[in-house]
């Protein structure tokens, strides 16, 4: 077996980062630790979960990443969420339905602002670009309050944070 040590390595161009086939290039997060609630009935950004990334060559894909601490609603309604990358929606579901987004959850009462629960999901993306975008969290219900990092029922009794990540990822 041989072992390679080098101090440096450098592409033909002279960059000092050599641009390696599915290595992570570079990483981008952003956390959003307080409240945050909506009633839009059309995906609208979540303040606070939007990250921007230069990526470093057109054929990099970018995984995005997104954590919910906690999201709840009241009334019988859904609660959906997608990402965006700028203003282009990605990873939502193509099925022909009057509702569609990423990922969602249903509140099936009246009495459900006291229940709660956290979400995650990720989508791999190909921006086909160097310049700098932005990925972005939305959501959207179906009616009622969502209620995201908090209990519905009392905003005084539970926080938690949630989360969006960037990596790129070299094509």
């Amino acid at each position: 077996m041989s072992t390679l040590i080098v101090d440096a390595i450098t592409d033909t161009t002279g960059n000092k980062s050599p641009y390696i086939k599915n290595n992570v290039l570079q990483v981008k997060s952003s956390i959003l630790t307080t409240h945050f609630t909506f009633t839009t009935t059309s995906f609208a950004d979540i303040t606070g979960l939007t990250v921007d990334i230069t990526p470093s060559s057109s054929n990099s894909k970018i995984l995005v990443t997104a954590h919910l601490g906690a999201v709840a609603g009241g009334g019988a309604h859904a609660q959906i969420f997608g990402f965006a990358r700028d203003s282009t929606v990605i990873g939502q579901s193509t099925a022909s339905v009057t509702t569609a987004g990423g990922i969602g959850r249903y509140t099936g009462g009246s009495g459900d602002a006291s229940n709660f629960e956290s979400m995650s999901f990720q989508v791999l993306d190909s921006p086909s670009t160097t310049n700098q975008i932005t990925y972005k969290l939305q959501g959207k219900t179906t009616g009622s309050t969502t209620y995201i990092g908090r209990w519905g029922s009392d905003s005084s009794q539970f926080g938690f944070s949630s989360s969006i990540t960037v990596m790129e990822v070299a094509g």
